[in-house]
């Protein structure tokens, strides 16, 4: 099934890439054929994080705008361990949270007003680079979850140094700024 799209907005939409056809696939899967002749899949859902290309590297470069550092890709998943202070959006915000990293992939946070903490949080630094937050969810019966669960989100990550670095997802609409927390 096709569905007739107006480029100029999509173009817009997706930081002006100029598209010569925009294919619907399916109801979470868009097929974008750029200029180039390239393809890559875009999932609604998850901003397609997981895909290189003209898109992502629109999205890199807004985001090192924003946060005024070109920033680095960890060189291994210890670079994460220890204690850090989360702020939201940019790295002069109020502290949202605390968390803690540990090598065993536990990741406990707390709110810094103290209404609530999440003991069970898990982390990893995925094989391609990203970082995953995995939050735990506690049992919910009056929405029929009798168990139990995770759930995972994945992010982009840039270091500044080994005490500051920026977690954000696949259009760069939130940014999380983590700095290392001395006791």
């Amino acid at each position: 099934m096709s569905r007739a799209v107006n480029e100029g907005e999509v173009c817009a939409a997706m930081t002006g890439m100029r598209l010569r056809r925009f294919t619907w696939r399916s109801p979470d899967v868009w097929i974008i054929q750029k200029e180039k002749g390239e393809h890559s899949q875009m999932s609604s859902r998850i901003d397609h994080k997981d895909e290189p290309g003209l898109y992502r590297d629109a999205v890199f470069q807004e985001v090192r705008q924003q946060i005024s550092f070109v920033g680095s890709a960890p060189e291994s998943s210890h670079a994460f361990l220890g204690d850090w202070v989360c702020r939201l959006q940019s790295i002069n915000a109020e502290p949202l949270e605390y968390r803690s990293f540990f090598e065993d992939g536990r990741s406990p946070g707390k709110m810094v007003d103290g209404t609530s903490e999440s003991p069970n949080d898990q982390w990893k630094l995925n094989e391609d680079g990203s970082f995953s937050e995995i939050a735990f969810i506690e049992v919910m019966p009056e929405f029929d979850m009798d168990e139990p669960s995770f759930d995972e989100q994945r992010y982009h990550v840039l270091f500044r140094d080994k005490d500051t670095f920026v977690l954000f997802n696949g259009d760069g609409s939130l940014i999380k700024f983590y700095e290392r927390v001395f006791d």
